[in-house]
């Protein structure tokens, strides 16, 4: 894998290169064009190809934590129906949790384009960037999901103008920081806004800030493991290496099938 710093969700093994997050590095300068990003690669057989309602049956296999059976459902309901946004919204949340978030990234660019304003996608898609380390694309995704969020997307305006172009990463994520700063003013309890602010710090190496924020969102959905998985990953880079197994552990207690979090408690 890439050597460096890693994402929220994964830590990569070899250490070797200068903390990319210093000054206003991007791991991909020359950004993937939105179409190549948005390949996806179906599986050549699918025994569910055929399969009447797969939405319901995916939500049932996924429930029944049989995630290789819902990728493989999901491919089929979107295969016969390319506009369902969450067809795409679950299929990138599972690659997501397998570790695979150029595959999750795709299905979640294709699911945005499907439905612009489908927020959960926005969110998930921002966290699988900064898990890839590109924080522009991240931060865009964000800043969309602050932007069609009905409760906070007065905010937005003024606190996000910014120019892609001309606007430095630096400024991008301070702007992102203070706009959900002040969205958890009006609304201190929303985990989703907690965890979105803990990546924003986590990409900038504010490990003590992003810890208390995974802390809070947790105590608000104590049964989320991706939380507890972020909150390991974040622990982790901070040297806290017995706490972030406990983190990943009560992770896999909620998720014993949860790749990513195998993946990390295999590193430390």
């Amino acid at each position: 894998g890439l050597q460096g710093e890693a994402g929220v969700e994964g830590l990569l093994d070899d250490l070797e290169l200068e903390n990319p997050f210093d000054g206003d590095f991007v791991l991909n300068p020359e950004r993937q064009d939105q179409e190549k990003r948005m390949q996806y690669e179906f599986a050549q057989e699918n025994p569910y190809k055929d399969t009447l309602n797969p939405l319901e049956l995916a939500k049932k296999l996924i429930r029944e934590e049989k995630s290789q059976e819902a990728i493989l459902v999901l491919q089929a309901e979107v295969q016969k129906n390319a506009a369902s946004s969450e067809g795409w919204r679950l299929l990138g949340q599972l690659h997501a949790e397998n570790d695979e978030d150029e595959a999750a990234v795709a299905c979640l660019l294709r699911g945005i384009d499907a439905d612009p304003y489908n927020t959960t996608s926005l969110l998930t898609l921002g966290i699988s960037c900064a898990n890839l380390l590109d924080r522009d694309e991240a931060l865009e995704h964000m800043r969309n999901w602050v932007k069609f969020n009905p409760q906070y997307s007065k905010l937005a305006e003024g606190w996000l103008a910014w120019d892609n172009n001309t606007t430095t990463l630096t400024d991008k994520q301070v702007a992102m920081k203070n706009m959900l700063t002040n969205a958890l003013k009006i609304n201190p309890n929303d985990p989703h806004l907690l965890e979105a602010l803990g990546v924003c710090h986590f990409l900038t190496r504010e490990l003590d800030s992003s810890e208390k924020l995974f802390k809070s969102a947790l105590n608000l959905q104590p049964d989320n493991c991706s939380l507890w998985n972020k909150l390991g990953s974040t622990l982790q880079q901070a040297g806290k290496v017995e706490e972030s197994i406990q983190a990943y552990h009560r992770a896999l207690e909620l998720h014993p099938n949860y790749p990513r979090v195998w993946v990390n408690l295999g590193i430390t």
